[in-house]
């Protein structure tokens, strides 16, 4: 390929090469000493190209940059040829040939050259072109520098401006400064695109404050004159309006630099915000939203409450005067009646005064369960063991007869309201006690589970036990599983547990079989005390 770049010798062309010739010697070693001299004086590589000979000289200099001994390469246009990167190949000896052809008056190219050990340098090479007395090129001279480590430094400064770049963009971030003599300013791209202008717009301190107005501009010179008089540094919020009438929110932050103790200089960051305000404000209105529901729902909640004193008001005085006349009138006539009662009307009026007992007892559910969820709820220290100790034994003195085992872990101590979790607790060791009465060996437990992070307080017996199933339908008031004659009660109990729990921010669980026993696990959460395994 590089034979096109050969300059081809006619006859009388022969003749001035046999008289070149004989002065070659001399010529060569004038060469060799300038060549010498200039290698002394500089860190680059010389390299001396005969067009006519094809031979190439190949500096000392030249050669170790490239990692070859003395000895190692042919003087030849080929050894240099084949080192050059072959995507850079084509390019280089285009430029070669303009020079040699006259095109160019001297060759400054930049291309990739192997090294020996395989990787590739980035070289400048500057030569410039020997002519014979016909002004034919019979020669090229010229250096080879190696420019691989301040390449490389380029690049990876021009990655590192893109990522800042990139970088400035995504955060909206930039930087300004400008000196307080001239007020000429200089500031990053990224401020260049907040304010809405070309990148390569000029500014300074005047246009600067153009952007703001009213109370915002009344800020950011008061803030600028304390920087430079007191060199108060400032980090403010304001808005601006861009070159396009776009109203921005903006935070700048202002340093002031000094010079001998004087403020020559104020330097700091600008981002666009705009996003962020208008989050902030959403939050804003959407907390005064939530603010006027949250008071729209309490207003109805104190009615419904109203509403609910009423009622328990209503059921504790109104309806108890009547069940009492219903039962006291029953018993009247049974006192002084009875015995000339004829036929079934005895135990007509000994119901009318079993369903007025019932009835009192349900209206005394009602009110259980409506105190569960209006009183005033206080979290104390309680201790479960204890509690559910006296409970027991509370049960076992109102029924002697009874041969019942229990066992209760000790250390079981919690946070909460210590009135509401003694009726939590004395309803579900009631139901333990009653649905264990037909077992000859009755058996309790009260001790503390731990699933997962949660630890649960449970109490378990081996009465008679629920289809599981139909669970769910225990905790709803007046709902039951059992008959009436099979285990009496009213259903509203596991109903005021529950809400009593869920007041506390607890749950309550209910696991149980048909003749085989129930257990009833409930957590309070942030209980923080110690607890003890069964």
């Amino acid at each position: 390929m590089h034979r096109s770049l050969l300059v081809p010798c006619t006859r009388s062309e022969g003749k001035e090469q046999q008289m070149t010739q004989k002065i070659a010697p001399e010529e060569k070693h004038l060469r060799k000493e300038d060549f010498q001299l200039a290698m002394r004086s500089t860190r680059d590589g010389l390299w001396d190209w005969n067009l006519r000979t094809d031979e190439v000289y190949f500096s000392p200099r030249w050669k170790i940059m490239f990692g070859y001994r003395e000895d190692e390469l042919e003087p030849h246009f080929d050894t240099w040829n084949k080192l050059i990167h072959p995507d850079d190949q084509g390019q280089t000896l285009a430029l070669l040939q303009n020079l040699i052809e006259g095109r160019s008056e001297r060759l400054h190219a930049e291309f990739r050259m192997r090294h020996r050990d395989g990787r590739y340098l980035d070289i400048v090479s500057l030569a410039f072109p020997d002519r014979d007395a016909s002004g034919r090129v019979v020669r090229l001279v010229g250096t080879h520098a190696d420019v691989t480590d301040s390449r490389r430094a380029e690049r990876i400064l021009k990655e590192r401006e893109a990522l800042l770049d990139k970088t400035s963009r995504m955060a909206k971030v930039g930087g300004w400064g400008f000196d307080v003599a001239t007020g000429i300013g200089t500031w990053t791209d990224e401020v260049a695109r907040i304010h809405g202008l070309d990148l390569d717009a000029v500014t300074n301190s005047e246009i600067g404050l153009s952007f703001y107005q009213g109370d915002h501009l009344v800020a950011i010179q008061q803030a600028l004159k304390e920087a430079i008089d007191n060199a108060r540094p400032y980090d403010l919020e304001l808005e601006l309006i861009t070159a396009q009438g776009i109203r921005k929110w903006i935070r700048t932050v202002g340093q002031p630099v000094l010079r001998e103790g004087r403020v020559v200089r104020i330097e700091g960051i600008f981002q666009d915000i705009s996003e962020r305000k208008e989050a902030e404000a959403k939050i804003q209105a959407l907390n005064a939203e939530l603010e006027l529901r949250v008071e729209q729902r309490t207003a109805e909640l104190v009615a419904a409450n109203a509403e609910l004193e009423s009622f328990t008001y209503a059921v504790s005085h109104d309806l108890r005067a009547p069940l009492r006349a219903m039962s006291g009138f029953s018993q009247a006539l049974i006192e002084d009646y009875g015995n000339s009662l004829a036929g079934e009307a005895r135990l007509y009026l000994d119901q009318i005064i079993i369903g007025s007992r019932r009835m009192g007892e349900l209206i005394d559910g009602l009110l259980t369960l409506s105190r569960s969820t209006r009183a005033e709820l206080h979290r104390d220290r309680v201790d479960l063991s204890s509690m559910a100790e006296q409970l027991l034994r509370a049960l076992a003195t109102a029924e002697p007869e009874r041969v019942v085992s229990w066992e209760v872990a000790p250390d079981l101590v919690t946070r909460g309201d210590t009135i509401m979790l003694e009726v939590v607790m004395s309803n579900l060791l009631a139901n333990a006690w009653k649905y264990t009465s037909r077992r000859d060996k009755a058996i309790i437990r009260v001790f503390s589970r731990k699933v997962g992070a949660q630890h649960f307080f449970c109490i378990t017996d081996n009465g008679a036990g629920f289809d599981a199933a139909h669970a769910a339908k225990l905790f709803q008031p007046f709902q039951r599983l059992h008959r009436q004659e099979e285990f009496p009660g009213i259903g509203i109990g596991l109903a005021t547990v529950q809400r009593i729990l869920h007041r506390h921010g607890g749950t309550i669980e209910a696991e149980g079989q048909r003749d085989q026993g129930a257990t009833f696990c409930f957590n309070l959460p942030g209980h923080g005390e110690k607890m003890k395994e069964p």
